[in-house]
């Protein structure tokens, strides 16, 4: 395969998924390092994509999902609502993840109990929690998101695994019976780490979350062990799983 047919096929890949990395093109095309970084160069010189933390984003990926802080306004008092809820699940001494988005940010502000220590992506939860003296803070390194306002990193794939939490904390783009969703390929590559190292496995979610798919699938419902919702409005079939897989409803 020449550098044009490799180029045509990548932009392809980019179109059903935004995003791919320069190890990906490797081993999906059995290429170099060095070739895959020249049809990256292609690619950005055709205006196609844009460079990222190891690999390349397609041109206007982001743009049909809002900025993190619009999406903090919608739903507002739910999210206050599930955030309380959720805190109170945290105990002492309890060494938790709390993932990034505004629904599990909300959480954060209602944490109360002493001796927590969390890890995050999140640069709005780091920036709460540098106010609360009784939990200890820590971050993972990677590339900046400016404007969804977290941290990513491909080698954080691997650095996770050297951590075991109690509880897990995730909202979700679409819960439905089927399993749990997002938007991104790499957020799920990344969260699928997290239920290997937990406990628990807790999902925050809005009544507007459910009865959804999005594009990439991430849980089974088995998965999960407790959801925190603002109301239980579900169908038939979804309660039929949720008291299959013994999961607790808050």
């Amino acid at each position: 395969m020449n550098q044009d047919e490799r180029v045509e096929e990548i932009i392809q890949y980019l179109h059903k998924n935004n995003r791919m990395y320069a190890k990906e093109i490797c081993e999906l095309y059995h290429v170099s390092p060095d070739t895959a970084r020249r049809d990256i160069v292609k690619l950005k010189n055709m205006g196609l994509v844009d460079r990222t933390h190891g690999g390349i984003i397609r041109k206007g990926a982001y743009e049909s999902l809002h900025s993190f802080t619009n999406r903090e306004n919608e739903n507002d008092d739910l999210k206050k609502i599930i955030g309380e809820k959720a805190a109170h699940l945290v105990e002492e001494n309890d060494f938790i993840y709390i993932d990034v988005s505004t629904t599990t940010t909300a959480m954060v502000h209602f944490l109360e109990a002493k001796n927590v220590k969390v890890l995050t992506n999140s640069i709005d939860v780091l920036h709460i929690l540098m106010d609360k003296p009784n939990i200890e803070v820590n971050i993972l390194g990677g590339q900046v998101d400016k404007k969804m306002r977290f941290v990513s990193g491909y080698e954080n794939l691997d650095f996770i695994k050297g951590y075991h939490f109690n509880k897990v904390f995730v909202s979700a783009v679409g819960v439905d019976s089927t399993g749990i969703f997002y938007s991104t390929k790499d957020e799920v590559y990344f969260k699928k780490q997290l239920l290997n190292c937990t406990d628990q496995l807790i999902l925050l979610a809005d009544y507007s979350k459910f009865d959804k798919k999005h594009h990439y699938k991430c849980f089974d419902l088995s998965d999960i062990d407790i959801i925190v919702a603002d109301k239980f409005d579900f169908k038939k079939d979804f309660l039929a799983l949720v008291d299959e897989h013994e999961i607790e409803l808050i």
